[in-house]
């Protein structure tokens, strides 16, 4: 199986080798899926650079099984707008706790086309939430959809 240019967001990387990663990812055709990104970890890794939690991807990647490999990932410039205002210290723990919970609670391969338009419009809320009372009901709207 090949899938080209799949809108998608990294919820978690985690060592795999000395050089690779495997990277969770929720995608909006495919669910949430393990891939194994080859050589993300070395200096020179065009995907080094990609694989950066809560920022907007198009991703390819071929294979099946439990863990396809990860072949091309860049940003999706469309959809970067958000990053440039960066997460506070805050709403980076509520981004990281809606990762968390996709992680948790998805079947992998199972598509939420709803939950990914839900989850963008999440983060662009808290990058510009101020902190205590709009960050917490941010992070309450996510938790009922």
């Amino acid at each position: 199986m090949r899938v080209l240019q799949q809108p998608a967001y990294v919820l978690v990387n985690r060592p795999y080798s000395e050089t690779s990663w495997i990277v969770e990812i929720f995608s909006r055709d495919y669910g949430r899926l393990s891939l194994l990104a080859k050589g993300a970890r070395r200096q020179k890794s065009n995907l080094r650079g990609a694989l950066i939690a809560f920022q907007p991807l198009l991703i390819s990647w071929v294979g099946k099984g439990e863990v396809p490999t990860l072949i091309e990932a860049e940003v999706d410039r469309e959809e970067f707008s958000f990053i440039e205002n960066k997460l506070n210290s805050e709403a980076l723990v509520c981004g990281f706790y809606c990762n968390e919970l996709i992680v948790k609670l998805l079947h992998r391969y199972d598509p939420h086309p709803a939950l990914f338009d839900c989850y963008y419009r999440t983060l662009m809320s808290l990058s510009v939430a101020k902190k205590g009372q709009q960050t917490s009901q941010v992070l309450r709207e996510f938790e009922q959809s």
